[in-house]
């Protein structure tokens, strides 16, 4: 059974179900109270424009708890949501809308015959590739690379040009459970959850960030990727038992469990300094506070490991590379994408996709001048790149990697 609130948000902590923008604080906001078959209420707030009525349960302006609380423009905004969604008000627009296309139907343009997906650039090639695979096909390599395999083909077409493009999305790094998504609107990184089994119900997870390290991608014939992989282990986080340990502690022992789980996570915090990490965790578990003033363990990590990234690890690709030979400049690339997170999320993104790059080619790169210009340009592989590429073959060495990691490592 489900019931309905409508009230001012006591804080901006919640989000709304349907945009996942925050709800802030002051603002009126709709929640919806379902009670689970354990005996205990769950409530998914939305912005009142956000909001639906549902068409089984039609609730009426009485049905909403605190609806006393609202002005007079409050009230009258809901009035009218209500009463657009009634039985009489669905079949007048309906009518409405039937009369406005037989109007327009002969000033309408002819249907189009539906185009296959097209990607500008460098993506031409690869669209092409994908659009001349079946449904099963395309299913198969996103099978392959742990990616999500429902949709139109044209939508199964466009997520394997952009994972070919960019690499497969990883598993959340705080939960391991779930693969993460991209808000289409702010083009940020986030988890949209997962279900528990053992609780038999689903729990959402805090992950968000600008920016998050894609894997290599696998194609239709190749051996696919096993669970375990799509996420680095060191990340994993048990939700619920790490927020039954910190269920009991007060501010000063929260803080000091949340330094030590950060360290666990290889989350960059000040290594030498104990009093900055301390002021970097207990402000990241006081803005997390749920809004029963509970901690929030995973979402004050998530906001720790956005804010301050994670530690440098040495040069070893991540990616396998289909040429070992290849295997240094990918391990060189991915280390300067890691520490260059802290300078420039977009430097940070291109050395990441240049390692991506090298790590499909399938000859021996002696020349990065060769591969960033001109015929022989590797699509992801720019002048940059390039001279950095010359510089590891000429000296051994790239003297940016040296400085960001004397400076961050």
């Amino acid at each position: 059974m489900t019931s309905f609130v409508i009230e001012s948000a006591k804080s901006d902590r919640s989000s709304c179900k349907v945009c996942k923008d925050k709800i802030s604080k002051g603002s009126t906001r709709i929640g919806a109270v379902e009670t689970h078959p354990d005996g205990f209420d769950t409530t998914k707030w939305f912005h009142v424009a956000c909001w639906k009525v549902p068409k089984k349960i039609a609730p009426k302006l009485e049905d909403f708890a605190g609806h006393h609380g609202l002005n007079m423009d409050e009230k009258q905004t809901l009035l009218n949501k209500l009463s657009a969604s009634t039985p009489e008000a669905t079949k007048k627009a309906k009518t409405e809308r039937k009369a406005d296309k037989e109007e327009d139907e002969d000033e309408k343009p002819k249907k189009k015959a539906k185009k296959e997906v097209t990607v500008s650039g460098e993506g031409d090639d690869l669209a092409s590739k994908y659009n001349a695979m079946t449904n099963a096909q395309l299913k198969q390599v996103l099978k392959n690379n742990l990616q999500l395999l429902g949709g139109t083909k044209s939508e199964l077409v466009e997520r394997c040009v952009d994972g070919e493009t960019h690499g497969a999305l990883p598993k959340c790094p705080i939960c391991a459970k779930a693969t993460v998504k991209v808000n289409d609107k702010t083009k940020e990184y986030f988890c949209p959850g997962f279900f528990d089994d053992s609780m038999k119900v689903r729990m959402s997870c805090p992950f968000k960030a600008p920016q998050v390290e894609r894997l290599s991608w696998l194609g239709l014939n190749d051996t696919p990727r096993e669970e375990a992989s799509a996420t680095t282990p060191s990340q994993k986080v048990d939700i619920t038992a790490l927020k039954e340990k910190f269920a009991s502690l007060g501010a000063k022992e929260a803080c000091m469990a949340l330094i030590e789980e950060a360290r666990a996570q290889s989350i960059a915090l000040p290594k030498n300094d104990q009093a900055a990490a301390r002021v970097h965790c207990g402000t990241a578990l006081m803005a997390t506070r749920s809004e029963d003033s509970s901690w929030d363990p995973a979402a004050a990590l998530a906001k720790l490991r956005t804010e301050l990234g994670s530690e440098a690890k040495e040069a070893k690709a991540d990616n396998p590379c289909k040429v070992e030979a290849n295997a240094k400049f990918v391990a060189v690339f991915e280390e300067l994408g890691k520490l260059s997170k802290r300078e420039s999320m977009m430097k940070a993104s291109a050395y990441l996709k240049g390692a991506l790059a090298l790590s499909q080619l399938d000859f021996e790169v002696t020349s990065g001048k060769e591969i960033s210009k001109g015929k022989k340009k590797v699509a992801g592989i720019g002048d940059a790149i390039g001279s950095k590429i010359d510089e590891l073959i000429e000296t051994g060495k790239v003297a940016k990697l040296d400085e960001l990691r004397e400076q961050y490592a």
